[in-house]
């Protein structure tokens, strides 16, 4: 249960735990981005545009389709760089489960070094 889970670091010992991390990357959401984006092992949508370009790469897509779009940031959240939250046992457990992520966008976990909690 999530709910066990007071902290990222908690959650983390969990998802290291072979039971728990079955159970939880079972849940969609979870689950690595590669599962929406592929369909037969090839990447099914035209263009990849990372959060922290969220701005700059919709405004490359609407430029490209012809018609305005714009995103709202709403429920935004104030705990700062989230590299802070990884130790490098943890950044190793992410990078072992979202490889292939890592490995579509060409981004990963450690771009421009973790930082100190």
């Amino acid at each position: 249960r999530l709910a066990d889970c007071p902290d990222f670091a908690t959650f983390m010992q969990k998802l290291a735990q072979p039971w728990s991390r079955n159970q939880i990357m079972a849940w969609r959401h979870f689950l690595p981005q590669t599962a929406f984006l592929e369909v037969g092992g090839r990447v099914a949508v035209d263009q990849l545009i990372a959060f922290e370009a969220l701005d700059d790469g919709l405004a490359k897509v609407a430029e490209h389709i012809g018609a305005p779009l714009t995103a709202q940031h709403v429920n935004r959240s104030n705990r700062g760089d989230y590299r802070r939250y990884y130790s490098d046992t943890n950044a190793a457990l992410g990078e072992r489960l979202y490889g292939e992520d890592s490995a579509l966008t060409g981004e990963q976990l450690d771009d421009g070094g973790r930082l100190a909690a």
